[in-house]
């Protein structure tokens, strides 16, 4: 979009932190080694760690973005697993349907933020 409007990156970003963490803590509760504990502790984690910091040197405005970023990549996550259950386990809807609902949480970052003209 614009150096102005980052929340698209910040938002696409912190779907990796929330899946890292989920593979974590998935792997904490059970006890056991998962394929995503690997890839968040050596990758995701320390690389949305550093994209964060970087951020913030350049603005401390971004913290409301990051904040919001987090949650949409959470909500995400909630649509991806309740709407595939849904769809394929449940039987309550179509699966085109779901994909739907994907692609328009996934559109969702372009419009949110957006700088005001002349700014």
């Amino acid at each position: 979009r614009s150096p102005k409007h980052l929340f698209p990156l910040i938002a696409m970003a912190s779907i990796i932190i929330v899946n890292g963490v989920v593979h974590i803590l998935a792997g904490m509760v059970n006890f056991q080694y998962n394929p995503g504990i690997l890839t968040s502790l050596i990758i995701f984690v320390p690389l949305y760690i550093w994209f964060i910091r970087f951020l913030r040197q350049q603005s401390k405005s971004y913290n409301r973005q990051i904040g919001a970023g987090i949650l949409w990549a959470f909500l995400a996550h909630v649509i991806m697993v309740a709407g595939l259950l849904m769809a394929n386990w449940f039987e309550l809807f179509p699966e085109w349907l779901y994909f739907v609902a994907l692609g328009i949480w996934s559109l969702l970052p372009v419009v949110l933020f957006r700088p005001k003209e002349g700014k």
